[in-house]
């Protein structure tokens, strides 16, 4: 067992959670969350690290997205390394598509770059494909029914992480349409 932190939505909608290891030795500083289940920000010290942890899900429309993604910056650490992680509902270029249109919803990604470029974080699972294309949500087209392939489930990290990454992958997950998304960092090498 370990720690569940969470922020819930309604019974039906939203919900993001951080659910920390009993074997992993660290003092949780930190909660914040919105008021809607779609932020969740801890802030975990961990031997000499110390880590702003934020769990994403954003809306669906892409004006709604703007909106949260530009009001992550009240989350997003200054003074600690940042990871983001979770469902952003949205695709950076047109390699994350498959099916439909691939410049759909595009505009607030534009946002979360601006935001990343400024504050020095990186899309981790990308920077390490550059030219792979996997995908973390499938879904029927309404219209006629082809399928459409996304991949909006991603880790963003602080760029001064990148060297205690191990891996950084997405898992087929059958029981849903939306596979798994996977960071594993190794911060043993850290000098004390």
């Amino acid at each position: 067992m370990g720690d569940v932190i969470f922020n819930h939505g309604t019974n039906t909608a939203r919900g993001v959670a951080i659910l920390i290891h009993s074997r992993l030795e660290c003092i949780v500083n930190h909660i914040r969350s919105d008021n809607e289940g779609r932020i969740l920000n801890i802030v975990l010290e961990l031997d000499d690290q110390t880590l702003s942890i934020i769990n994403i899900y954003a809306p669906q429309t892409d004006s709604d997205r703007r909106t949260f993604f530009s009001s992550l910056d009240g989350f997003i650490s200054e003074e600690f390394d940042n990871i983001i992680g979770g469902d952003f509902n949205c695709i950076a270029d047109a390699r994350d598509k498959f099916g439909g249109n691939p410049n759909a919803r595009n505009f607030a990604a534009t946002t979360l770059h601006g935001i990343c470029t400024r504050l020095n974080i990186s899309e981790i699972w990308r920077d390490r494909n550059k030219d792979k294309r996997y995908f973390t949500w499938t879904a029927r087209h309404p219209t006629n029914g082809t399928h459409i392939r996304t991949r909006i489930h991603k880790f963003l990290i602080s760029n001064s992480l990148d060297q205690f990454v191990m891996d950084a992958s997405i898992k087929p997950f059958p029981h849903s349409d939306h596979d798994s998304v996977c960071l594993t960092l190794n911060f043993d090498g850290i000098k004390r």
